[in-house]
């Protein structure tokens, strides 16, 4: 049987000229420095696609994530059934060839660009346990200064959208960030489809969109909505959108951001410290500890499905695109954190 190569082209061009723009910019990163290669693509052409792309994710109220996995399921199966299961696999390796290339164009080659700790000059020495404890004291001290009385707080999710982003920019700005456009989040419904997978949150590239787990508890959705926004602005690094999402609810004059930052960085500092040493230091107020119970319940509703596979499968994915301490990258936070604050004191 005659393969006419013509033909092929023809059929796929589509699928072609996206392999081929992922490639060129592919090798860019290869050929320019990282700080040429983060001017072009994050500073320009990820800012351009995002602000082409934007206002359809606004258009469409729906997560896109379901829109893609609709036409995605529906295509496949319709392949399947007029053309036969040979061609609705290979219409699936399509697919699958389209999203990988779609992923990295879209926002994967941020990957590639200078980070958002490099922008901060966060590095410096491994810090000592006697930081840890310091940080962990000033930590409980905040969370208790802010919930003195049994308040509620009240969370508005568009008002918190509208804070972040407003602050998110003005701290990237700072930090020499060019061409910043907002951010969007959509919650993610039905509750628990991401707490089950041991995930708050995660964003989108095809839709360049962030999602939050509509069943988090309202204390965790600042901080969660802060994270989630941070990789709308093409930070990739786990750590360095804590860094950022710690940054923008300090800043803000809102005390349910400081709040859930506050408890988010408290719960990793409580990690580093043995519970005996925890136990000589200053403790949280009923009021904290009943927020903290509060949460811990609401979690409870969604057990974990397969958490090390999970795990394992991120871990990987992380590292094969340059993060070397993986799904660690979450907690090294704490250390960005306690270097920023010891630079801004002196």
């Amino acid at each position: 049987m005659k393969i006419n190569i013509k033909d092929i082209a023809r059929k796929n061009y589509g699928l072609i000229s996206i392999v081929v723009i992922y490639l060129w910019i592919y090798i860019l990163s290869i050929l320019l420095s990282q700080e040429t290669f983060t001017t072009f693509y994050r500073s320009y052409f990820f800012a351009w696609m995002k602000k082409m792309f934007v206002p359809i994710s606004n258009w469409i109220s729906l997560p896109f994530l379901y829109v893609i996995i609709v036409i995605f399921v529906f295509s496949i199966i319709r392949k399947s059934i007029q053309k036969g299961i040979k061609n609705g696999l290979i219409l699936l390796f399509k697919w699958l060839v389209l999203l990988f290339c779609w992923f990295y164009i879209l926002w994967g080659f941020n990957y590639k660009c200078t980070t958002l700790s490099h922008s901060f000059s966060t590095s410096g020495n491994i810090i000592t346990h006697s930081e840890l404890v310091d940080r962990y004291i000033k930590s409980v001290n905040i969370l208790n200064t802010i919930k003195q009385v049994n308040i509620k707080f009240k969370v508005d999710e568009n008002e918190l959208l509208s804070q972040l982003n407003t602050t998110e920019i003005e701290l990237l700005k700072k930090y020499n960030y060019k061409n910043i456009s907002s951010s969007r989040l959509k919650k993610l419904e039905p509750k628990g489809v991401l707490l089950r997978f041991s995930t708050s949150g995660f964003y989108f590239p095809f839709g360049f969109e962030g999602y939050y787990d509509a069943g988090l508890h309202e204390l965790q959705l600042p901080f969660t909505m802060a994270h989630e926004m941070a990789h709308g602005f093409g930070i990739t690094d786990e750590g360095e959108c804590n860094f950022l999402a710690y940054l923008a609810c300090q800043s803000s004059s809102n005390d349910v951001l400081k709040y859930s930052a506050e408890m988010s960085l408290y719960a990793y500092l409580k990690r580093y410290i043995p519970k005996e040493v925890r136990d000589t230091l200053i403790g949280l107020n009923e009021f904290v500890k009943k927020d903290i119970t509060a949460i811990s319940s609401q979690m409870d509703l969604y057990p974990d499905i397969l958490p090390d596979l999970r795990n394992l499968i991120y871990d990987q994915y992380l590292k094969s695109n340059g993060v070397s301490t993986g799904i660690n990258s979450y907690s090294t936070f704490v250390q960005m954190i306690i270097h920023y604050e010891k630079l801004i004191e002196n």
